[in-house]
């Protein structure tokens, strides 16, 4: 292998070499193999499942006085491309094989590879674009690389591409891990219609097409799930587990709404960045007059069409997002109203248990009441243990009852004893009640 070209732009690609992205590390196994399109007017050339040797030594073998072709297109299909082994202590990493050859074949930025090559934590490419200039500071080319969101589990697609400005218009795409159908698509084009695919910025066109056909069916998929909770006429009947599960449903769904409506902003600035690569590739091919203007006019009109869709969805997605939020709070404020109602219930139960507590205070009252009037007279018959009624028998067999001449000791001392425990109860309840009121009185004046 040559040596790698030099940095294009070291100011963001050094940092990649600091962090372990070497463009000299030998990596043993490359996973990769390349499906590639060549179009020139008038014939196609496709080859499928070629190694990097192989389509190294195809290019290779083009003579220098060969016309070269208007576009190449370079799918790679990487089997460790979602390689978590990063996580891996001391985990080595680096571009493979065939990450190294594009890079050394192509030039392309160390920053489009830093998030796609194996054992990388994360895969958020952004948007770049870049001018090349030959060593005379002519302007030859404009590179550039975008990446298509692949949902919350799916890994994204990432184009890297280079348009030549000069008279013999040369472009290339590198796409790693691209969607089947857009796949299908390109190759489809390329058998049957190829001249349609050396418009500049066509195949970016495919790319957010699709993007945006996916993201639509997304959204599609998600809205039975409201729409069911929507025409849902029970909330109120449902019981807890089941007002906890749809709100679970329901933030699980707001999740999946927004991270929609996030890819269809993130495409609607794609677009606009796509705009701003048009109106400088036309400033700088100018001279050169390499470019019908119909040719990117024609793309242009693509991309307003792929722009209204873009709007339409992103609105949907911004309407589900608001209607599902209505719907959690609606979830919320029905519990909310059966807690009430709970609560309501249970202080109606406490008021009947607090009634009948008092009724049976008062009946617990009445027998306490009898129960101290009767007590003095027992605690004085105990007290003396004496007999004043006695019932003796007469010579012709009747009974006779007697009394005794000291019975008037018993009302004597058990009606004051009496009387005078009555007084004291009342007057200990009374004290009782008076400090009661008193510690109410100072607590609210606390409170």
């Amino acid at each position: 292998m040559n040596r790698p070209p030099p940095l294009l732009n070291p100011e963001i690609e050094l940092r990649m070499t600091d962090r372990g992205l070497s463009v000299c590390t030998e990596m043993e196994h490359d996973s990769a193999y390349l499906d590639t399109i060549e179009v020139w007017p008038g014939r196609v050339n496709i080859m499928l499942r070629a190694d990097v040797d192989c389509l190294a030594e195809h290019l290779d073998q083009n003579t220098p006085g060969e016309e070269a072709e208007p576009l190449r297109i370079i799918f790679v299909e990487d089997e460790a491309y979602g390689d978590s082994s990063y996580l891996m202590k001391d985990a080595s990493r680096g571009l493979n094989k065939t990450a190294r050859w594009l890079h050394q074949r192509f030039g392309i930025s160390l920053a489009f590879f830093q998030h796609l090559t194996p054992n990388s934590g994360y895969r958020v490419t952004g948007n770049g674009c870049f001018t090349r200039y030959n060593a005379t500071g002519e302007a030859i080319s404009i590179d550039g690389f975008y990446s298509n969101s692949g949902g919350l589990s799916l890994f994204p697609a990432h184009i890297w591409f280079s348009h030549s400005v000069l008279e013999r218009n040369t472009s290339t795409y590198v796409i790693y891990n691209s969607s089947p159908t857009a796949k299908q698509l390109i190759f489809r084009c390329a058998e049957t219609q190829g001249c349609a695919l050396l418009r500049p910025f066509a195949i970016d066109a495919f790319m957010q097409e699709d993007y945006l056909e996916k993201r639509t069916a997304r959204l599609s998929e998600l809205r039975p799930q409201l729409v069911y909770y929507e025409n849902e006429l029970t909330f109120s009947k449902f019981t807890p587990d089941q007002n906890s599960r749809s709100v679970e449903e329901l933030h699980n769904l707001s999740q999946h709404l927004h991270v929609a409506r996030d890819n269809f902003i993130d495409l609607k600035k794609k677009l606009h960045f796509f705009l701003d690569m048009r109106e400088r590739y036309l400033e700088l091919s100018r001279p050169h007059f390499t470019v019908p203007r119909q040719d990117l006019t024609s793309v242009a009109d693509s991309w307003t069409l792929i722009g209204s869709r873009g709007d339409h969805g992103l609105r949907w997605a911004a309407n589900y997002t608001e209607r599902t939020s209505i719907r959690i709070n609606l979830c919320f404020n029905l519990a909310t109203q059966a807690d009430s109602r709970t609560n309501l219930d249970i202080a109606r139960s406490t008021g009947r248990i607090s009634f009948s507590a008092q009724r049976d205070s008062s009946s617990m009252i009445t027998i306490a009441a009898v129960t101290m009037f009767f007590l003095p007279g027992s605690f004085v018959s105990a007290l003396f243990s004496m007999v004043f009624f006695n019932s003796e028998s007469k010579e012709d067999g009747q009974l006779r009852l007697t009394v005794a001449p000291q019975w008037w000791l018993f009302p004597a001392i058990a009606i004051p004893l009496t009387i005078l425990v009555f007084i004291v109860w009342v007057v200990w309840r009374k004290r009782r009640n008076s400090v009661a009121a008193f510690e109410n009185i100072t607590n609210s004046w606390d409170v």
